[in-house]
């Protein structure tokens, strides 16, 4: 099961809270900024927005893992690893081994090399967005009728559509941050536009990007997440204990 399912099924998620969830997945994707290519010097930022978005519509979100700024990807590993950190102090393992493999342990992520932590977190979000199209899919067909009175066969195609380069501002010699407007496709009839800035930093001869503003509030609400699904695990068990222990008494009586 992947991360994005586990947590549909720790929390009972209708299909309505499931779109809202696909919401945040899709803002959490796109909260991101990349980088450049090996000719960034000769590129403006605006040409960079173009040339990643373009490998977004094509490759998905995936593509944001090889434009990443250094820094930013150190700084996105020293907001996330808190997450698996309380997990471990709680004695489980399963949220670590579901984003990163069962041989995973929680000295081998402390020691992992960040790039690597983005590029598997950027996996999971894929994964995400992928589980969340099949469920709207199945939701459209059941709730669509063809002319036959059959379920329709539609397949909800989810992710960006379209983009609009709006601008650039220049914060500094070594920043950018170029204005977009992303049209995100959420199944047949639904299109969600999103006004998103991409902020650009200068790296040796090249742009790289860095981690959209909105990124530590998700990675909180994600974290928020766990605990609560740590919590309603510890009540579970806490109530089979409590059963348990009556029954046994009530033998003993």
């Amino acid at each position: 099961m992947t991360v994005a399912g586990h947590f549909y099924r720790q929390f009972g998620y209708s299909k309505k809270i499931a779109v809202k969830a696909l919401l945040v997945t899709l803002s959490l994707a796109f909260a991101f900024t990349p980088g450049l290519s090996a000719q960034a010097e000769r590129q403006k930022a605006k040409h960079v927005a173009k040339e990643f978005l373009t490998s977004v519509e094509s490759e998905g979100i995936t593509a944001t893992s090889r434009y990443m700024h250094p820094k930013a990807m150190q700084q996105f590993k020293g907001l996330i690893l808190p997450i698996y950190e309380q997990e471990h102090k709680a004695g489980k393992m399963s949220l670590l081994r579901k984003s990163f493999g069962k041989e995973m342990t929680i000295e081998k992520l402390r020691n992992m090399d960040s790039a690597e932590i983005f590029e598997k977190i950027m996996q999971q979000v894929s994964i995400g967005v992928a589980v969340s199209s099949a469920m709207l899919t199945q939701f459209i067909n059941a709730s669509q009728k063809d002319k036959t009175g059959q379920p329709a066969e539609n397949a909800a195609k989810i992710g960006l559509d379209k983009f609009e380069i709006l601008g650039t501002i220049k914060e500094s010699r070594k920043i950018r941050h170029v204005i977009t407007r992303l049209h995100i496709k959420i199944g047949p009839d639904l299109t969600v536009i999103l006004d998103q800035h991409f902020s650009f930093k200068r790296h040796k001869k090249t742009w790289r990007l860095l981690l959209g503003s909105k990124i530590e509030s998700y990675i909180s609400l994600f974290n928020q997440m766990v605990t609560e699904s740590q919590r309603k695990a510890e009540e579970k068990m806490k109530r089979k204990q409590y059963i348990k222990n009556r029954l046994k008494k009530k033998k003993t009586e």
